[in-house]
């Protein structure tokens, strides 16, 4: 697995936890678990599957081609719940009210196939263990992850407009990385898994630079208002 799919692995995992924010902890919590009991339930159909079969589907530039399609409406849903949440005030039409009900409840689309790549992970990495009760220990640490890592984002960024603003920025980062990844299946088939770090560095630095500038200009609007 190359690094810029786990780069982008990661990235959806924050983006997830980034969206719990937004809920109370009861719906924290229900959304959480159905995610994270996907290692669980797809634990049957990932032990049927070969290492070499797997890899071998990520080498195929029609499943890559897929993939970015996925990618790119998940980070379309994504950035619309950014821009949608954001907005003063409550919806007054019904299918306002609807559209915003979709996107604050809809989990996303990546996270499902980013916690079944986790659960294939940890089945390779221990060879020899039983593998529901790696399923099962998966699903509890996606679990205390996600809840504990919301609970941290939200601690660290208390104001709702700045998480909104910082998983606006993580989902921008994502599509960029996706082009990368899957751009025609030409990365995936050449089996390239080198990224260049600096510049990579380069564009973590300017998110993170985003994001500080963006909480210093909050502070400063609520300072003056």
């Amino acid at each position: 697995m190359t690094t810029v799919i786990l780069i982008i692995m990661l990235l959806v995992c924050v983006s997830f936890m980034l969206r719990l924010t937004c809920h109370s902890l009861p719906a924290m919590l229900i959304i959480a678990a159905i995610v994270a009991l996907v290692p669980a339930g797809t634990c049957g159909w990932a032990i049927e599957q070969s290492k070499t079969y797997l890899q071998d589907c990520l080498g195929r530039p029609e499943l890559m081609l897929d993939l970015s399609v996925i990618l790119t409406i998940d980070v379309s849903l994504q950035l619309a719940f950014c821009i949608y949440a954001a907005g003063s005030g409550q919806p007054v039409r019904w299918y306002d009210r609807a559209i915003r009900a979709f996107l604050i409840w809809f989990p996303g689309l990546l996270i499902f196939p980013v916690a079944f790549s986790i659960l294939v992970l940890s089945i390779f990495s221990m060879p020899g263990a039983d593998f529901h009760t790696v399923a099962w220990i998966c699903s509890a640490g996606l679990f205390l992850f996600f809840t504990l890592g919301a609970k941290i984002l939200s601690a660290a960024l208390p104001e709702r407009e700045l998480r909104l603003e910082f998983d606006f920025l993580i989902n921008s980062l994502i599509a960029m990385l996706g082009i990368i990844a899957t751009v025609n299946g030409r990365t995936a088939v050449a089996g390239n898994s080198e990224i260049d770090i600096a510049t990579l560095a380069g564009v973590l630095l300017l998110l993170a630079t985003g994001a500080l500038a963006g909480y210093i200009l909050y502070n400063k609007k609520i300072l003056k208002s």
